[in-house]
C-alpha cells in the first residue's frame, strides 16, 4: 500500500474532473482523489466496489456500493481510470499518474494504459472477424456458381416465388410489441426541466449526452413514466422542496435523473416530513 502520493492544483481545472462532477456528482470526484493515494507504484488498485468501501472510504457509511459503482463507471467513461471489472482492478492513466508521482522508479512504472492494449486486441479481433466473413461469403458464392453450372441451361428459369409476409414476431421486432412504451422524448424532457427550473435559477440542461439519455430512458421505461405530463409534475414536485431549492447547491438535471436520487425524491425524502 502506498504511503504517499502527490496531487496538483491542476486537478481543479481539469475538464474531465469537472465533467465527472457535473454528470456523476461531488462524491465521484471525492472518491477519485481518495483513490490516488491507495494506488500502487504501477498506478493500480482493487476494482472491487465492496473492498473500496472498506479500504478507501470506511467512514462514508451513507454511500452504498451502488454509489461507488456508478462513480467508477463515470471515471472509466471519461478515461480518468481504466476499470477492469472482470479482474477487479483499477488503473490510473499512466501519463497523468507519473506526471505527479515522479519519484516512482522507472522499473516499477507501468509502460502503457490497459485501454490502449484493449483497443489493439479489439482491432485484431475485428480483423479476424472480417476475414472469416469474407471467407464465408466467397464460399457461398462459389457454392451458388456450382449449383448453376449443374442445372440444365436450356430449362426455363422458374418464376420467383412471392416473398412471404412478415410474421407477427418479425413485426414486433421491427416496430415494438403492442403496449410497449413509446420512444423516450429526450429533447422534450430536457425542455420541461428548463421551463420549470430555469426561471427558478437552477442550471438548465444543454447537450443530451449518452449518459443522460441512458438515465432518462431507464426512468421513461418505468411503468407509469412514459408520459411527458408525469415528468412535468415530477419536476414541479422537485421545485416544491425547500431543501433542494434553497439549501442544496447540487440540484441539477443530472443529479435529479440519477436513479438513486430519483427514487429518494419520489419517496419524499427531500420534502417536509420526508
Amino acid at each position: 500500500m502506498a504511503r504517499k502520493r502527490y496531487i496538483s492544483t491542476e486537478i481543479s481545472v481539469d475538464s474531465r474532473i469537472n465533467t465527472l462532477a457535473r454528470e456523476y456528482g461531488d462524491f465521484a470526484v471525492l472518491l477519485y482523489t481518495w483513490l490516488i493515494p491507495h494506488a500502487g507504484d504501477d498506478g493500480a488498485l482493487t476494482g472491487n466496489p465492496e473492498e473500496i468501501a472498506m479500504i478507501v472510504i470506511p467512514g462514508f457509511r451513507h454511500h452504498s456500493v451502488s454509489d461507488i459503482t456508478e462513480a467508477l463507471s463515470g471515471m472509466h467513461e471519461l478515461k480518468l481510470i481504466f476499470w477492469d471489472k472482470e479482474n477487479e482492478r483499477i488503473y490510473f492513466d499512466s501519463d497523468t499518474f507519473y506526471k505527479y508521482q515522479p519519484y516512482v522508479s522507472l522499473s516499477k512504472r507501468r509502460s502503457s494504459n490497459p485501454w490502449e492494449q484493449k483497443t489493439a486486441e479489439e482491432e485484431t479481433k475485428e480483423n479476424k472477424t472480417a476475414v472469416i466473413e469474407n471467407y464465408k461469403r466467397e464460399m457461398a458464392e462459389n457454392g451458388d456458381n456450382k449449383r448453376l453450372l449443374t442445372e440444365n441451361p436450356a430449362s426455363p428459369s422458374p418464376s420467383p416465388s412471392p416473398s412471404p409476409s412478415p410474421t407477427k414476431e418479425q413485426r414486433r421486432e421491427e416496430h415494438g410489441s403492442a403496449g410497449s412504451a413509446p420512444l423516450c422524448p429526450f429533447e422534450k424532457i430536457k425542455e420541461i426541466w428548463n421551463e420549470v427550473m430555469g426561471p427558478r435559477g437552477r442550471p438548465e440542461a444543454g447537450i443530451l449526452t449518452a449518459k443522460r439519455k441512458k438515465l432518462l430512458k431507464a426512468i421513461w421505461n418505468t411503468p407509469g413514466w412514459s408520459d411527458v405530463g408525469v415528468w412535468r409534475e415530477f419536476f414541479e414536485y422537485v421545485a416544491q422542496s425547500d431543501f433542494l431549492m434553497a439549501r442544496f447547491p447540487g440540484l441539477t438535471f443530472d443529479w435529479v435523473i440519477r436513479q438513486e436520487n430519483w427514487v429518494k425524491i419520489r419517496e419524499g425524502n427531500y420534502h417536509d416530513g420526508g
